[in-house]
């Protein structure tokens, strides 16, 4: 049974995160190749939708670069697991479904439906997840900004006329974890089940 740690492949990596970056193809295939794994979450992304306007080389190179290095790098036989978006759509409708015809309208969205297209074409046993507004009480997401902003008596600006179902992390976790149990494979939607407008999710997040 093979035994490495991720400090036995980059001795030089002192973030206990175990941070890799995924268009580095030579340090992603170190680690494929030591690990051999059987299955990817690819859940890396750049996913600032202003900054994929701005720095458009940078937002290809992850979110669809990235992604080209984990087919590459990987053995035929180990499946991709991929997290898409909601924004591959229009936002014309309050909520989609599998089989609703994408046609994004920001970089992001178009970056991100090329990387499913990129997946669906490569012939790999894959999975495909569009979820939307993931969040939770650590790290950056659009949650933490809210609360820590009204709890410093910061004004913001939300937007009203953008709407989405908020999806916990913990719950798209265990939806990730039963698909692998189930050996799920295909393109699935998953996200929350209320759907609200960001500035109804910001005042509900007001009253926590």
């Amino acid at each position: 049974m093979l035994n490495l740690r991720f400090q036995d492949i980059f001795p030089n990596y002192i973030d206990h995160n175990k941070k890799l970056d995924i268009t580095n193809i030579n340090d992603l295939e170190l680690v494929v190749e030591a690990f051999s794994p059987d299955l990817i979450i690819n859940c890396a992304a750049f996913t600032n939708v202003d900054l994929n306007e701005e720095d458009r080389l940078t937002a290809y190179n992850i979110n669809v670069g990235g992604l080209a290095n984990i087919i590459k790098s990987s053995n035929l036989n180990t499946k991709i697991i991929h997290i898409s978006t909601d924004y591959v759509f229009d936002g014309s409708k309050r909520s989609y479904r599998e089989e609703d015809l994408p046609c994004p309208l920001s970089y992001y969205g178009k970056l991100k439906l090329e990387s499913e297209n990129l997946l669906r074409s490569s012939n790999r046993k894959s999975l495909i997840i569009r979820t939307s507004v993931i969040f939770s009480h650590k790290k950056n997401n659009f949650f933490t900004w809210v609360f820590n902003s009204l709890k410093n008596n910061k004004i913001i600006n939300v937007v009203h006329d953008q709407t989405s179902n908020p999806t916990w992390v913990n719950s798209l976790s265990e939806t990730i974890k039963v698909s692998i149990d189930s050996d799920l494979c295909g393109l699935y939607h998953f996200a929350g089940h209320d759907v609200m407008s960001r500035f109804e999710f910001a005042l509900k997040i007001r009253h926590m």
